[in-house]
Parts: structure tokens; C-alpha cells; sequence
């Protein structure tokens, strides 16, 4: 037992703590009356008044007068902590078990042992405080001692006080998200895919004229005792926008032909039906075409002999792609159709072209209102395991909502694959190859004429029966087309006058009990559910649920296509700093906007925008993103990114200058830019080079996420003296830290030339700016200590050797154990944890040869699609003495690596201050090797067993399994965002700002594809090789994070990251934005956007002005004005609460309520909840619950438009 004086010591302690925190918690944040209320529950008192204290500790330790005055209700607190550890006993042994990582409703036995832990915290910081009032400061505990005579170098006096001063807290976590998070890791559903894998034998036999499937029959008698057999024809062409050559060569030589002659062929053929889906092509056309044309486009739309499906920008990619970027070209399209055509909502999803399918997809088309669609590009064993039981048609299951999936069976959605199962017989009803080159299987087709109608109509005929004996309703889809078809008048004729010959000739023949027609998806979808409904209660009405995704695709063989998640690796990493310019261009100009300071009618910026958007879009593509095209579509692709983020830059200076100018006049000019960014890209194909900072500058930091944001700023300098300031409290220091830049040459490791890196500690609002000032100072930032392995000297720092067979760098949240001989990672050590094993090395694969006698001579190499290697990786050795730098300092601590030869690699891992990631960034160069595809390796000690969980669209983790029955290259997944191994203790992360090909190849292994060269082509219509290569960056974020409550359940099929992990990712992808000011205006210290921040679980996807209706004149010219509508789209992340890695932020989760018309200061007149992408209003909103994962949109009206 403790004596009565320290009790008393102790609850005098707590009950000032108490009573300080409650009013200065009152009077920061008005948002917590629902925490106030959840306080006056006793089972969670004492845990919310923890968290109080937490984040007021700074305001407590200068609060001794506040403790004398308040010892009178000592007494009081020593009652309640007495009856609190009473109640604690009366309930010991009650406890119900707990599931991992959710919060069961309230367990006072639990809740007390919390408690009594928080006591005891207390008292030994009561007993710091009180020798901090007496002048008795107990001496610093010594940091452990290390082989290279270092030590651990946590943040300094300066970092702590600001830490402080800025009321930096744990983040609190509603604890029905974590319930949720257990409740939504399930699959619920009849067909989950990792089940699928587990039974399918991936054996590849022949199965006869359906090579990959199996010899379909019927039985004629029985034919005529079913339902009539419906079947819907639907021509369509699928028109790459960019591939083999550029979106405008494809417009100009072929989409304008295909829609004229669509146009006017619809018009006369009354029968004939068609559908389109790429709206970046359709707006073009429309661009061009007179009020007659677009009057009788309507009309065929109304009618429905068109129509639109999808309606999106492009048929985008869904491996590579984010789903921001998708959303946004998906808006891009319907924004465009709802100005210009009316009415008009596409209600069915088409996507036959992108390699490999994903829920997130499915999941964005449900929120756009979409109830159906048509894929194609499966795996072709899951294909044939779905046929065979009569599953080709499903629910795909979402989180809250179906979307109903048809998938076609067959090889290819070319007309040789859709009719049946026989591609020799289907080739001969392709009659636009009368006269364009006949069919492969050497049976061309014949023109339908009165002697052969008969028996060409029979063998039609037996395929559409054969097919539809893989679905349940004998309603079939079958689809007439490939890519680029339909572009002459004769094509349409031919195709036409032919078909309506056979199915007139079928629908009469009784005995086969058919209905043959040309239709429109949504004609199909209509008899098909028509079906189901009439046959509820049977077999055949009984539509399965399934859940998962559809990676990795192989349309053949062993031909994986893997390889295209990592092709031109420089792309996928601009992709995503177009989209993170162009997201904050779109708030800041939102922003300015509805403050009334971007008011002008001429539409200069909008347009500057609405280009941006386009560029971006037409990215997203699936020959775009995924790099597999021809190499000048690929740098026509580069030129568009390029200017697209020249067209964000300069809205996002306007856009500053309008919301921080004290003089409200708006800005007058383009010509003089306001702002220039703290880095730039001369050219589209080189990485962006830093700009070097005048020594007495003005900056402007923006933060583009909705929640208030503190961490490290690092910009370059060209003086050591260079010192920072807070423009709102410059009498407050701010901690930096000054260090040389490196850069390799050759084999050596040297300091630039009157060039540093001055790194700050930085305080953003959310959607804020915020001015800081650089100014000459005898008194500058701290300096760096330069460590190596070989002797190095500096006139400006210090410099230390480096001994022993390891060192170690650390913060407050990790301490990271590096390799003494390489500079690269062993292994992580949380401060709430355990050693973690983290063993980054790097490995190549090459390619395998080419076979004759494989697959009957079907084999082919790697290339821009497919992942075919040689066998395992092989190390790739590090150079000889593998020099590196170390640089340490209070912000942030860096090793500088010159990695192996062969790819010219330059590493780099950082630690900051305030992060309990380590970063890790890749630069290599390998033009100058043959067949080499390179990979980083992390072997960590984490027992995963034989699974791990990859991001999809970096919205949402889904669980790989890896199988021995299946080759190497079917164990890469796509990695838009993120992959983590874990077990039952610990969590290791890698976050990615760049979509990349990742693979678990062992327990505990995270393999990552940084860059690859193939010098053939690999069969799959590019016609070229892989050997355009750039310099290439790779960025990512380490996270290990110690698991409580953890226990590893096999049967979880998705996962969440945690609070930290979300936020490392969020910060990751949407940096601070740095603006050095070139304006002569007197520019305010701080703007936000926000009326409060969004809860923690919240991230704001866009705040998006909407467009008017776009006034086009001759030459494709076009005038594009802003409405007075904003999209704002919110998105409730999924949160794993079992991390003991804590996210540190002002912000607390919200159980899912928010009040849409306060969350930003400019009040709009009217919030709407609408669809995804705005086509359908839902109606008027207060405040709304958002359910975990969900996302919603809320138009913002400002004004009338």
C-alpha cells in the first residue's frame, strides 16, 4: 500500500487534471456535446477523462496555482477512485470473451482494469509535475548504448514544447467502428473467389471447340417444352481512346466515321440496335456535329435503338486506377451527358476491355444508380467453374447494395466469341469480314441468301441454343462486335440486312422455340429480370450472391497478366501527382468560388480545369494508366499529365491569391504567375526537380484534406543561415532542422553545392493555408550530424563514423535497426511493441525463353501485359562497400543509399519526428538492361502463413491466398495503394503512392515490382516491346503496428487499416502543397475552408465545382462556365481498431453523423444528397449517418445557376 499523502498527492493530481481539462476542453471545442454526454455514464468516465488529459497535458504542467486552489475536492476524487476499484472487484471473473478488435458493449470489469492502468499513470506523472515545481528535475534516463557509439535521438526541448503548444492528441475511435469493422470482414454471400480457387484445379484441359471450357449439348425435345428462348443481339464497338495510336489519330480515322455512320443508319434501320460507352470520344463528336444531328442523336436515345452505357470518360482501368480518379472521369461523363442531353441516366455498366475486374467498380456503378452490367475479362478456369454450375450471371455483393453481373463465357468479346461455343462457326456470322480478310479457322462467311438461309440459320441457331444452356432463363446476350467496328454505312448494311434475314427465318421455325432480335443491354436486362421474377420460386429464379474480385487474369495457358500492374512504372507515379494537383485545384478554386473571389463570367480558369479533369480522365483509361500502349500514345498521354498539371498549378495560385490577398480586387492576370511551386517538370518524361527557395521569402502552405494537419515541411534552400517563422505567431518558435542535400556520383556520396534542406515543423487548417516566412538568421535551424561508414568531412556539420554491425535511428513512435555494411533496413521495433524483422533487399527476374512446343506453339514472352519469368528472382547484388549517408536531426533522420549497379538505384528511408512510418523511396534507372524486371523485397518475421491483403482502388483491402497449384507470376496482385502481412501479434504495411505489381511468395515476404524492361513484344496486339524506360521514383510508407486483442481468423476475406495507417496513406497521396509567394499583395497569415473539420474517419474525395453547359463553336472550340453547384463527396473510411499505434490528431470519430451545412464556412443555399455522380437528386439534407465505407454525394447549391 502507498501512504495517505501520496493518495492524497495523487487525487489531488487527478481532480485538478479533471476539472482545468473539462473548461479548457469546453472552450476549444464545441463539437463534444455527445462526448460530454457519453462522459456522464460511469462506465466510460474515466476513459474519456483520460483522453482529456492527454490533450491538455502541455496546459496542465504550467497549472500549479490551478492544483493549490483545487486540493478541497481531493476528498471527493478519493471516494470515486475507491468505488471504482470496488466495483472492480465485484465484478472480477465476468468478463464475456472479446473478438478481436471489437468493443463490446460496456464491461465494467474490463473498463475498471483501463482505469486502475490510467491511475497508475497518473500517479507517477503527478509525482514529474511536483518535481518539476520544486526545481527537482529527474535527470534524463540514458539511452541505451549501440554498437556504432550512437543513440537514440528523440525529438529535442524545442519539438516537445511545440508538440505542446499545439494540443496534439490521440485521436478517439467511436467503438461502433470497430464493431463495424469485425461485422464487414465477412463475406456473406453464396461464391466467394478465395473459395472458388481453393476447388478449382487450374488444369487447363481441352475442352473441344470451346478450348477452355467443356462440349456443350441439349436435348431437341426438351426445347420445345421451355420457355421460348429470347435472344438479343446488341452490335456495339469498343473504341480504344488511345492504344495503338493517340485518342485524336482514333477520332480523326475512325470514332467520327463510326458514329456518322451510326447516326445514320439508326435513323433508317428500324430493327437495327446499338450501344456505346467512352463519353471522351461522344463529347468530340458532339463538338462538331450542327443542332439537326444532335436533335436526331436524342430522338435514336429516347427511342431506345442507342444506347449509352456506362456513360463514363473512359472504360477504365480497375487494377492501376484510383478510385478518386474514378469517380472523377466517371462525373466527367455524366456531367457532360445530363448538360447536353437532358434526361438521359445510362443504367447499365459495360466493361469488356480491362484486364481484371474489381468490386470497388462494381461498388462506384451502384452508387451512380447503375442496377446492371456485362464483363468479360475473367480468368478462363473461374469462367468454366461458373458454367458448369449455371452461375455466369450474379449479384456481386457490395457493402450495402447488389449489382447484377453477367459474364460472358467465352475467350473474347469479339464477334468469333459470342454467338456460342465455337468460334469457327461464330467467325462465319461476322459478315463485315466478307470483305475484309475472312476468318482464322479458314470457314469464311458467306452472304445469307434464299438457298443457304436454312441451313446457316440452323447452325446459328445450335450456337445461340448451346449458349444459353450456361445460364438459367433462356434470355441471351450476343453481343455483334470488337473493337473499332461499325465505321462504314456498308458495314452497317451488311451486318443488318444479313441478320434480320436469319432471324426472321429462326422465329418462324417452331420446333426451335426462339425469339431472335437486334437489342440494346438495357433490352436484355429487361427480359432477363423478367424471368428471374416469373421464376422466383424455382431454381432458375434463385440469382447467387458473390464476393471478391477477378485478379489475376489469364485469358490462356500459364499467360498471367501480371506484368502490366508495374509497366511504365514513371507514368503510374505521375498519374497520381496529376490527381493530387488536380483534387486541390478543384477545392481551392470551390473554395474561392463560394467566397465570391473567383467571380468572373469569362470561364478562363474553369476551362484551364475542365481540361485538367479530361486529361486525367482519359488517363484512366485501360491501354493509359496500366502502360500498355504504343510508346507515343504513351507520351502523348505523358504531354496531356504534363499540362494538365501546369493548368492545376496555376488555378491553385488564382485560387490562393483570391482567398489569402488582404486587397479582395480579384487577380487581374495569367501572365505573371502569383505562386511558384517549391518543385517543377520542364518536361513531361523527367522527374520534377526542386526549386531552390530565396533566402527572405513568403510561403504558403495548403493542405488539401478536411481535418487539421501538423507534420514535417522540408523545402530547399540555398543558405544555412535560412530560418523559419509562423506568419499568425511569430513569436513562437517553430522547430527545424538544416542538412546538405545529397546526391550520388557513382560510387560516392556527395554533398550539392550551397544547396540544403530545411525542414520544419508545420500547423495547416483543414482545407487551409497557412503563410510562413524564411528570413536570414545567426540563430537558424538546427544543424544535422552526418554520419558514414567512411571517413567524410564538412565544414558545415558535424560528422561521425559509424562502427559496429548495425545502427539504429528512432522517434518517440519506432526505433528502426539498419544494416551497418548495406545502409538498408533490418527490422522496426514499435514503441508499443517488439522487434519486427523488416529485411529490404532487391532481386530481378528474367524472362523464359520461347517454347515451340508449348502450349501447340501458343507460347509467348513477357511483355506490356504479361509476367512470364525465368524462374525465382535472383539477388541483385549490392556495389562494393554500398555507400551511404546518415543524416540526424529533431525533425527527421534519413539514410542515403547507393544501391546496386545494375539498376542505378538510389535509396532513401526517412524517419520524422511525428511519424510512426519509416519512408522509403526507390530511384532507379535501368536503360541499360535486357530482360530485367526488378523488384524490393521485404522479408519480415511476421507468420502470415500463406496470405496477405492488397488494396483495391485504394478504397478497400481485400485477402490473396497463395497456391501452390498456381505459377509464380499468378501471385502478383495489383497494389493501387497498399499491402500488408500480418498474424496474430503484428501488422506490417507497406503504403504506396503509385500502383505497382505486389506478391507474397513466402510467409511474411512483401515482394514489390519497381520497374521492368522486356525487349519483345508479348502477343497481345501492341506489337512492340517495353523499352521506353525513364528514371523512376517509387514511394512508399513502412508501418509496423503491435495488434491488441488480436486473433487471426483465416476466414476473414477483407480487412481495414487502422486510424495511423489511413492517415499515412491519406498524407501519402495528398502531400502538403508548398507555394513560394511572387506577388506583391500583402497576403493574410491563414485561410480555412472548413467551418469545423470532418471527424477522423471522414476524408473529403473532392470538393468539386460542377459545370454549365459547355458552348461550343467551330473547331472543336468550346467555352466552359462553372454553375453555382459543388459536388462535395465524403467518404467513411473502415477503421481496425487494434492497432496500438495511435494516430495523433485534434479530431475524433463521429459514429457517423455529420451536419452537412456546417462543415464549410461559406454557407451554401440548399445541400442535396444526390448518386455518385449527380444524375439523381435523393433530397434535401441536415445532418446525415454515413455508414463505414459507404460514400456519399452532397451538391452545394450556391445560387441559382
Amino acid at each position: 500500500m502507498r501512504s495517505n499523502s501520496r493518495k492524497w498527492l495523487v487525487g489531488a493530481t487527478l481532480c485538478v487534471f479533471v476539472f482545468v481539462s473539462l473548461q479548457l476542453y469546453h472552450s476549444i471545442d464545441t463539437r463534444n456535446q455527445e462526448q460530454r454526454t457519453l462522459h456522464e455514464h460511469d462506465t466510460l468516465e474515466l476513459q474519456q477523462l483520460e483522453l482529456k488529459l492527454k490533450s491538455l497535458e502541455g496546459e496542465i504542467k504550467n497549472n500549479g496555482i490551478a492544483m493549490l486552489e483545487m486540493r478541497q475536492k481531493l476528498r471527493a476524487e478519493r471516494v470515486k477512485i475507491k468505488e471504482l476499484e470496488e466495483a472492480k472487484a465485484e465484478l472480477d471473473g465476468r468478463r464475456p470473451n472479446e473478438v478481436a478488435g471489437v468493443l463490446q458493449l460496456p464491461k465494467k470489469a474490463e473498463q475498471m482494469e483501463n482505469e486502475q492502468r490510467n491511475v497508475e499513470a497518473a500517479r507517477e506523472h503527478a509525482k514529474e509535475e511536483e518535481q518539476a515545481r520544486r526545481g527537482v528535475i529527474a535527470p534524463p534516463r540514458r539511452d541505451e548504448e549501440q554498437p556504432n557509439g550512437g543513440r537514440r535521438n528523440y525529438e529535442g526541448t524545442v519539438v516537445k514544447k511545440f508538440n505542446e503548444e499545439s494540443n496534439i492528441r490521440s485521436a478517439q475511435i467511436d467503438e461502433n467502428m470497430c464493431r463495424a469493422r469485425f461485422n464487414m470482414s465477412y463475406a456473406k454471400s453464396d461464391i466467394q473467389m478465395l473459395d472458388v480457387y481453393n476447388v478449382i484445379p487450374f488444369d487447363d484441359p481441352d475442352g473441344g471447340v470451346w478450348k477452355q471450357g467443356f462440349d456443350i449439348s441439349y436435348d431437341h425435345a426438351e426445347v420445345q417444352r421451355q420457355k421460348k428462348l429470347e435472344v438479343v443481339v446488341t452490335p456495339h464497338s469498343h473504341t480504344d481512346p488511345g492504344w495503338i495510336t493517340t485518342f485524336e489519330a482514333y477520332y480523326d480515322t475512325q470514332t467520327r466515321d463510326i458514329f456518322e455512320s451510326m447516326l445514320s443508319s439508326l435513323e433508317k434501320m428500324e430493327k437495327m440496335r446499338f450501344i456505346y460507352a467512352e463519353m471522351c470520344f461522344f463529347e468530340r463528336w458532339w463538338a462538331e456535329i450542327d443542332e439537326g444531328k444532335r436533335n436526331a442523336l436524342k430522338r435514336l436515345l429516347k427511342s431506345g435503338h442507342l444506347e449509352i452505357v456506362s456513360g463514363a470518360w473512359v472504360m477504365t482501368d480497375e487494377a492501376d486506377s484510383h478510385y478518386f480518379a474514378t469517380v472523377s472521369e466517371m462525373i466527367e461523363g455524366h456531367e457532360w451527358i445530363r448538360n447536353h442531353i437532358g434526361d438521359y441516366m445510362p443504367k447499365n455498366h459495360w466493361s469488356i476491355d480491362p484486364f481484371g475486374l474489381s468490386p470497388t467498380l462494381a461498388f462506384l456503378m451502384s452508387k451512380a444508380n447503375m442496377s446492371n452490367a456485362v464483363v468479360q475479362r475473367v480468368h478462363y478456369s473461374v469462367k468454366k467453374y461458373l458454367a458448369e454450375q449455371n452461375k455466369l450471371e450474379f449479384k456481386w455483393r457490395q457493402l450495402w447494395k447488389d449489382l447484377f453481373v453477367h459474364v460472358m463465357p467465352f475467350y473474347s468479346y469479339d464477334i468469333p466469341h459470342t454467338c456460342g461455343p465455337d468460334p469457327k462457326v461464330c467467325c462465319q456470322f461476322d459478315f463485315w469480314r466478307l470483305h475484309s480478310g475472312g476468318c482464322p479457322w479458314n470457314v469464311p462467311p458467306v452472304e445469307i441468301t434464299a438457298e443457304n438461309l436454312a441451313t446457316r440459320a440452323e447452325m446459328l441457331y445450335d450456337q445461340y441454343r448451346k449458349k444459353a444452356q450456361l445460364f438459367k432463363t433462356n434470355v441471351l446476350f450476343v453481343p455483334l462486335g470488337d473493337d473499332f467496328r461499325y465505321v462504314s454505312p456498308n458495314e452497317w448494311k451488311v451486318q443488318h440486312d444479313n441478320y434480320i434475314k436469319l432471324f426472321e427465318y429462326m422465329n418462324t421455325q417452331l420446333q426451335w422455340n426462339v425469339h431472335a432480335r437486334f437489342g440494346t443491354l438495357a433490352d436484355y436486362f429487361k427480359l432477363d429480370h423478367q424471368r428471374i421474377q416469373e421464376a422466383s420460386d424455382s431454381r432458375e429464379g434463385q440469382v447467387p450472391v458473390l464476393s471478391g474480385d477477378f485478379f489475376t487474369y489469364a485469358d490462356r495457358n500459364d499467360h498471367y497478366w501480371s506484368g502490366y500492374y508495374t509497366s511504365r512504372p514513371f507514368y503510374k507515379r505521375m498519374d497520381r501527382v496529376l490527381q493530387h494537383y488536380l483534387r486541390s485545384a478543384e477545392i481551392l478554386y470551390s473554395l474561392a468560388r463560394s467566397k465570391g473571389r473567383l467571380s468572373s463570367t469569362n470561364g478562363a480558369e474553369f476551362g484551364l480545369l475542365v481540361e485538367a479533369r479530361r486529361h486525367m480522365s482519359l488517363f484512366q483509361h485501360h491501354d493509359g494508366v496500366t502502360g500498355t500502349g504504343r510508346n507515343e500514345v504513351v507520351n502523348d498521354y505523358g504531354q496531356k499529365m504534363l499540362s494538365a498539371i501546369k493548368n492545376c498549378e496555376l488555378i491553385i495560385h488564382e485560387a490562393t491569391l483570391a482567398l489569402m490577398a488582404e486587397d479582395t480586387e480579384e487577380s487581374a492576370s495569367h501572365v505573371i504567375p502569383s505562386f511558384v511551386m517549391s518543385e517543377g517538370r520542364l518536361i513531361q518524361d523527367q522527374l520534377p526537380m526542386g526549386i531552390i527557395f530565396n533566402q527572405t521569402s513568403e510561403l504558403v502552405l495548403f493542405n488539401s484534406l478536411a481535418q487539421e494537419r501538423r507534420e514535417v515541411v522540408c523545402v530547399m534552400v540555398g543558405s544555412l543561415k535560412g530560418k523559419i517563422s509562423r506568419a499568425s505567431t511569430p513569436h513562437i518558435p517553430v522547430p527545424q532542422q538544416i542538412a546538405p542535400v545529397l546526391r550520388a556520383d557513382s560510387a560516392s556520396v556527395l554533398f550539392e553545392m550551397d544547396k540544403y534542406e530545411l525542414c520544419f515543423m508545420a500547423n495547416i487548417p483543414p482545407f487551409g493555408l497557412e503563410k510562413y516566412r524564411l528570413s536570414l538568421s545567426t540563430s537558424g535551424a538546427a544543424k544535422v550530424v552526418v554520419k558514414s561508414r567512411r571517413s567524410i568531412s564538412s565544414v558545415d556539420f558535424e560528422t561521425m563514423l559509424i562502427s559496429g554491425p548495425y545502427f539504429q535511428l528512432g522517434n518517440e513512435f519506432l526505433e528502426a535497426k539498419f544494416d551497418a555494411e548495406t545502409g538498408l533496413l533490418q527490422s522496426v521495433t514499435p514503441s508499443e511493441g517488439t522487434e519486427v524483422i523488416v529485411n529490404i533487399s532487391y532481386v530481378e527476374y528474367g524472362v523464359r525463353g520461347k517454347n515451340p512446343g508449348r502450349f501447340e506453339g501458343g507460347d509467348d514472352l513477357s511483355g506490356a501485359y504479361l509476367f512470364l519469368p525465368d524462374g525465382p528472382a535472383r539477388p541483385l547484388l549490392p556495389r562494393s562497400g554500398n555507400p551511404y549517408v546518415v543524416l540526424e536531426g529533431i525533425l527527421l533522420k534519413k539514410v542515403f543509399v547507393i544501391g546496386p549497379e545494375k539498376a542505378k538505384l538510389e535509396h532513401t528511408a526517412t524517419i520524422y519526428s511525428d511519424a510512426a512510418f519509416v519512408q522509403l523511396q526507390n530511384d532507379v534507372d535501368i536503360r541499360e538492361t535486357y530482360n530485367f524486371e526488378l523488384a524490393m523485397r521485404l522479408i519480415t518475421s511476421v507468420k502470415s502463413d500463406d496470405t496477405f491483403f492488397t488494396d483495391l482502388n485504394g478504397y478497400q483491402m481485400i485477402r490473396r491466398k497463395r497456391f501452390a497449384k498456381l505459377p509464380l507470376q499468378a501471385h502478383f496482385y495489383p497494389m493501387p495503394s497498399a499491402a500488408f502481412v500480418e498474424d496474430g501479434s503484428n501488422r506490417v504495411s507497406l503504403l504506396s503512392a503509385q500502383a505497382l505489381g505486389v506478391a507474397n511468395l513466402e510467409a511474411g515476404w512483401l515482394e514489390v515490382m519497381l520497374d521492368r524492361r522486356l525487349n519483345q513484344d508479348d502477343g497481345r496486339g501492341l506489337f512492340q516491346d517495353v523499352t521506353d524506360n525513364k528514371r523512376t521514383s517509387s514511394l512508399f510508407r513502412l508501418m509496423v503496428e503491435p495488434l491488441e486483442n488480436a486473433v487471426h481468423f483465416d476466414s476473414l476475406t477483407t480487412a481495414f487499416h487502422s486510424m495511423a495507417a489511413h492517415y499515412a496513406s491519406l498524407r501519402l497521396h495528398y502531400p502538403i502543397m508548398i507555394m513560394l509567394s511572387a506577388t506583391n499583395k500583402r497576403l493574410s497569415s491563414s485561410f480555412s475552408g472548413m467551418g469545423r473539420g470532418l471527424p477522423c474517419d471522414f476524408h473529403a474525395v473532392t470538393l468539386r465545382t460542377m459545370a454549365a453547359p459547355t458552348l461550343y463553336g467551330r473547331n472543336f472550340s468550346a467555352k466552359h462556365s462553372p454553375s453555382t453547384s459543388q459536388a462535395f463527396i465524403l467518404h467513411r473510411m473502415g477503421i481496425d481498431c487494434r492497432s496500438k499505434v495511435k494516430l495523433r490528431m485534434a479530431c475524433t470519430t463521429s459514429s457517423g453523423k455529420v451536419h452537412i451545412p456546417s462543415l464549410l464556412k461559406e454557407k451554401a443555399l440548399r445541400v442535396t444528397e444526390t448518386s455518385l455522380t449527380l444524375l439523381y437528386d435523393k433530397g434535401p439534407v441536415d445532418e446525415v449517418f454515413v455508414e463505414p465505407m459507404d460514400i456519399r454525394t452532397f451538391r452545394l447549391d450556391f445560387g441559382s445557376s
